[in-house]
């Protein structure tokens, strides 16, 4: 696997391992990778997957060890920080889940994926007002394509704590915004059921 992007600390992998991850031929993909590793110590892209052979394992906490290793190697790869919150989510560590999106939003404030699971990561704390600001300060950075899961989202938050308006109205603002079909979709079926129940 050819590292085209502007990660150069990533490094390449031979295309085999992919083909051998692919396959669900993990035992193999492990070897490769820890041969890799062991010419090459900061080798991301060996990182990477042995981090996703563990998740499939469940094993969450070498996933997260592995990942780390990642942002040692290149800081300013925001993917990786997606990885360890959603492993740690996993982990029920949400607190830990909620600082790692965090840094995904430092790399990436416009997206709004990072902003939604620190967000989710802040309500299982139990701090839906944490929750409900990001989401807020979210919708003054977030491109324009992912504004509809930003209001959908805080839609959510607001349902969970018996706020039906404020939900109703975040749902009906996603469905207005959304750019393309499918996103217009999961905010319609979310209202026809608020309407339902009532």
């Amino acid at each position: 696997m050819s590292n085209t992007r502007t990660f150069k600390a990533l490094g390449d992998l031979p295309d085999d391992i992919i083909e051998n991850f692919k396959n669900k031929e993990y035992n193999i993909c492990k070897e490769k990778c820890a041969g890799i590793l062991a010419s090459n110590p900061n080798n991301a892209f060996a990182f990477i997957y042995l981090g996703k052979i563990a998740e499939s394992e469940k094993d969450f906490e070498t996933a997260i060890s592995h990942y780390k290793r990642i942002t040692e190697i290149e800081p300013l790869f925001p993917f990786v920080w997606s990885y360890i919150g959603e492993d740690y989510i996993e982990l029920e560590k949400y607190k830990e889940a909620y600082k790692a999106f965090t840094e995904e939003i430092a790399l990436m404030p416009y997206k709004a994926a990072p902003w939604c699971m620190a967000s989710i990561s802040a309500q299982k704390m139990g701090d839906h007002e944490l929750a409900l600001g990001i989401l807020k300060i979210a919708q003054g950075k977030v491109e324009k394509e992912g504004q509809s899961i930003v209001a959908y989202t805080l839609g959510t938050l607001e349902e969970a704590v018996g706020n039906n308006d404020e939900a109703l109205v975040n749902y009906v603002q996603g469905q207005m915004i959304a750019l393309d079909e499918e996103n217009k979709l999961i905010s319609a079926k979310r209202i026809y059921k608020m309407l339902k129940k009532e």
